[in-house]
């Protein structure tokens, strides 16, 4: 699911995302992307009794995760092998995303610039304490991954959000050096640049 809209009205100020600020926000409009899985569990052939169609479905779920398991593995080792490699060590982590289609499609919001919330479904039954176990190990493993989402700005974007930061700065100047000499306030009209 893609975002697309307008940023707040009255966005000013220099907050730290990265991306010059709420006033560099404003000057784009904001673009975003909502990825929505339900991963359903692993598939037990034994409990599930599956036929030849749902074998096959059953194996594929179970791949996908597994390789879902892997990305997060290596992410959340990656900081450890990053801090191995500064202190002279060679070691590079290779995460693979392109070993399944969930993976693909899930690449931004694993490790790459965005933010991620992933909710576990357990349950309290002993019948299934095995399952429970392991998405408890699987979720505290994903809670490993560190992120750093950032704002992507195109470089004309960035530039004119500037130039209205540094009117708006000098106008207010204006307005302070006019006070101070007694003159009337001048009456600016706003200026949008296209």
């Amino acid at each position: 699911l893609y975002l697309d809209g307008e940023p707040a009205s009255g966005a000013d100020g220099d907050g730290d995302g990265g991306g010059g600020g709420d006033a560099a926000q404003a000057a784009a409009p904001l673009r975003g992307k909502i990825s929505f899985v339900d991963l359903a569990g692993s598939e037990k052939v034994e409990k599930s009794k599956g036929q030849s169609e749902q074998l096959v479905e059953a194996f594929n779920i179970n791949k996908s995760l597994l390789t879902l398991g892997n990305c997060i593995s290596a992410l959340a080792d990656l900081k450890k092998k990053q801090q191995q490699r500064r202190n002279g060590g060679t070691n590079l982590t290779h995460i693979p995303y392109r070993d399944s289609k969930l993976t693909k499609l899930l690449k931004d919001s694993l490790g790459g610039n965005g933010v991620t919330l992933m909710i576990a479904c357990i349950t309290p039954a002993t019948y299934n304490a095995n399952e429970t176990s392991k998405t408890l190990r699987y979720a505290n493993r994903a809670k490993r991954i560190k992120n750093k989402p950032v704002v992507v700005m195109d470089p004309k974007d960035r530039l004119l959000s500037s130039i209205r930061r540094e009117l708006k700065s000098l106008r207010a100047e204006n307005v302070w050096l006019r006070e101070q000499l007694g003159l009337r306030k001048p009456q600016f009209r706003d200026e949008t640049v296209d």
